[in-house]
């Protein structure tokens, strides 16, 4: 993982007893626990709200990267086409280098950031909102991170699809991004029906994602 390398030890028996580096320290898989108060929110409000406590995932911080696709609002360019059908992705609440994100439409923001992460609005243009952002805490080799979105966008369009990935920074103090794991969520029918696999269940990021990450930020590298 990074520049540490862990090598698997056997006991007397032959069965494994772990997976170590040089130095002793055994590798153990992160582990994520989500507590959902609202997925989405109540009936008619486009929201999530999402907590995860994390275990085994020693690290400098937690963020969030959000993919989107979505079918184009009229009158508003929010991505780079990257379907035939005219869909357009793009790496949400951040300032891409190469995508005009939502927020630099709407607030004229320039590309000087490296980061693709998941900015709350009082980061990006001072203005507070509980249901923008993230709060992310760290303790002892793990922590938790909070996850709140209100996309209103969803309901200008007919389908607007989200990828939402937890990442630890420096992890395990190899310098590394490393992916946590993802989950899928979104609104059809102008944000009537909801859809993805929600915030309960956490997956690897999917390579849809990650060439959206790398279309929009080609010098951010994430592993996962």
């Amino acid at each position: 993982i990074g520049n540490r390398k862990f090598v698997g030890k056997l006991d007397s028996k032959g069965e494994i007893l772990g997976y170590f580096d040089s130095k002793g320290g055994q590798y153990s898989a992160p582990d994520i626990f989500p507590y959902v108060s609202a997925t989405p929110g109540p009936k008619g409000q486009l929201k999530i709200d999402v907590t995860y406590t994390i275990n085994n995932a020693p690290s400098s911080g937690y963020e969030i990267i959000q993919t989107a696709i979505n079918n184009p609002i009229d009158g508003m360019s929010v991505g780079t086409m990257c379907e035939e059908n005219g869909d357009e992705c793009f790496v949400d609440g951040a300032e891409a280098v190469n995508s005009d994100s939502i927020i630099c439409n709407q607030f004229g923001f320039g590309p000087n950031r490296d980061d693709p992460y998941f900015h709350s609005r009082t980061l990006v243009y001072g203005k507070e909102d509980a249901w923008i952002g993230n709060n992310s805490t760290l303790s002892g080799s793990g922590g938790s991170i909070r996850i709140r979105d209100n996309p209103t966008a969803a309901g200008a369009t007919s389908y607007l699809r989200f990828e939402t990935t937890i990442v630890a920074k420096n992890y395990l103090g190899t310098n590394q991004n490393y992916s946590l794991g993802s989950f899928t969520w979104g609104w059809d029918n102008h944000g009537q029906t909801f859809v993805g696999s929600g915030p309960k269940a956490l997956s690897p990021t999917s390579c849809n994602s990650l060439s959206i990450i790398a279309n929009d930020y080609p010098n951010y590298i994430i592993n996962k």
